[in-house]
This record gives structure tokens, C-alpha cells and sequence, in this order.
């Protein structure tokens, strides 16, 4: 059987899926993506991948598995440099594995030998787009999981534990005691203070105002110290929150108690997606 290559469609698809690969390579890294570098380098891999295709004697499969590798190690080399090379050369190896196993599924289930150009191109960038989403989720969940931090709210002779995620933007702080504000959900308080006192986290939920001299009738204030706090959000309008005073809070993998640490009553909003149920200052990390 005689099979017609066509030397310029097959350098076009790999110069493409070289930058593609190059480019995913270099952002996933964090590393400075200098497109001069990417294109020479996309290029270089297509050349010598065509230098391949062109040799006219048969290549064992030991000689074409050691061709394939350097042509690739080569590509990285002049697209991304010699420094952390093997982790580069690496990631861009994984991606094209990925993507080709995507599209020798399709090839598999379309029931096509041979794809045109154009249908070649489309596979091959939803399978990119594909890989990176998946690569760009696990990254995402990954930075979630090394910001959030177990800890435990101790109050009254309750103990109550809770996942926190560490916000970089909370500058909010008690000018009553000048202590970092931890803000928690309003399951995390009730459990904290129990359904009696609760109610004043409620009321004030409800009415915006706190009752002072209801509080002074029995030993609730004292105990607690509730009190109203400022807080400024970007993109939402200034508003108050009401705080407390808890007796202690132990972060997970310290060995520092906070005691008589300030705590506010933020709203559910921000606790919606339950993988947290507290946002803590960067001061008590």
C-alpha cells in the first residue's frame, strides 16, 4: 500500500501542538514564557521530527523510541532552557501523553484511520484544553488544601472543631483588646455558645442593634463581652459584625493557645461551599 505524506500538514500540526504543549509547560511551572524561545523551539521539534519521517531505511523500535525522546528532549532544551530541565521535560512529556491518549480514543471510537487536518487540529486543542482544566483544578485544590487549617474553639467548657482557611486580605482587628479577628459562621458560634446565648446572635442577626442592658441582667456580657465591630469589604459596602470573646483557640500543628481571642459572626454567604466554616487573620499562623 503507498501512503502519500504530506511534509507540510505534518509540520504545520506538530509546530502547533509543540507551542501548545510548550506554552501549558511554561505556565504550569511558572516560569517566564519568552514566545521568541517557544516558537524556535516548536519549530526545531517539527524540523527534526520531519529529518525522522524522511529516513528511508527502517528504524527499529529501540532507534525510533531514542529518536522520539531526544527530539523531544531537544525541543524543551531550545524552547525552555537547561535549567530544571528533567522537571520540564517531564511536565511536557505528561501533557502530550495525556492529550494522545484522548485523541486515540476518539480515533478509536469514531472508527477513523486518518484524520484531516482541520478535524486533527480540533481533537488535538479540546484535548489540551482538557488536560489543562484538569491540571489547573488539582492545582486549585491543592492551594486550597495548604491554606486551610484545622483548629479548635475552645468556650465555656465546649470544644468545637472546625476547618479555617487562611485570608490573606483579613486585616480585621479588635479595637477593644487590639487582637487579630477570627470571623466564623453562625453553626460554628452556635456551638461555641450554646442555644440560650445564641439568641443574641440572632436578635442582633434580625434587628442590627445589640441590647446592652438585657445582657446586663445576668452574667452573659461578662462572660462573652459582645460588642460591635467595623469592617470594610472591597466591593461591598462598610457594615458591623458582632464579636465575642472566646477562651481559647488552638491552631492545628501549633503548639500556641490564643486566649480571650476575639471572634465575629461573619455571613453564611462566605461559608457556602463547606470545605471551611472560619477565615483566620495571617497574624494567628
Amino acid at each position: 500500500m503507498h501512503i502519500t505524506m504530506y511534509l507540510d500538514i505534518i509540520f504545520c500540526i506538530n509546530f502547533l501542538a509543540n507551542y501548545v504543549i510548550l506554552w501549558l509547560t511554561s505556565h504550569i511551572l511558572k516560569e517566564r514564557i519568552n514566545r521568541a524561545r517557544l516558537l524556535t523551539g516548536a519549530a526545531f521539534g517539527a524540523g527534526l521530527l520531519l529529518l525522522f519521517l524522511y529516513i528511508p531505511r527502517p528504524v527499529s523500535c529501540i532507534t525510533g523510541l531514542a529518536s522520539v525522546v531526544g527530539i523531544s528532549m531537544g525541543t524543551v532544551f531550545v524552547a525552555l532552557g537547561k535549567r530544571g530541565f528533567i522537571k520540564k521535560w517531564f511536565c511536557s512529556t505528561t501533557i502530550l501523553f495525556l492529550a494522545g491518549s484522548v485523541m486515540n480514543y476518539i480515533k478509536e471510537v469514531t472508527n477513523q484511520t486518518v484524520l484531516n487536518f482541520c478535524s486533527w487540529l480540533v481533537f488535538f486543542m479540546i484535548c489540551i484544553g482538557i488536560v489543562a482544566f484538569g491540571i489547573w483544578i488539582s492545582k486549585k485544590i491543592g492551594r486550597m488544601e495548604e491554606n486551610v487549617y484545622p483548629v479548635e474553639l475552645c468556650n465555656a467548657g465546649k470544644n468545637v472543631y472546625c476547618r479555617v482557611y487562611l485570608d490573606t486580605g483579613n486585616f480585621l482587628t479588635d479595637p477593644l483588646f487590639g487582637k487579630p479577628v477570627l470571623l466564623i459562621s453562625s453553626r460554628i458560634a452556635k456551638s461555641c455558645l450554646g442555644d440560650e446565648t445564641f439568641r443574641i446572635v440572632e436578635e442582633y442577626e434580625k434587628s442590627g442593634m445589640i441590647d446592652y442592658s438585657q445582657m446586663l441582667i445576668n452574667d452573659i456580657q461578662q462572660k462573652n463581652c459582645f460588642h460591635e465591630i467595623a469592617f470594610y469589604s472591597i466591593g461591598n459596602p462598610s457594615g458591623k459584625l458582632l464579636c465575642f470573646l472566646i477562651d481559647e483557640l488552638k491552631v492545628g500543628g501549633k503548639s500556641v493557645v490564643y486566649r480571650k481571642q476575639p471572634v465575629a459572626v461573619a455571613p453564611e454567604y462566605m461559608f457556602q461551599k463547606s470545605e471551611y466554616q472560619g477565615l483566620i487573620h495571617r497574624d494567628c499562623i
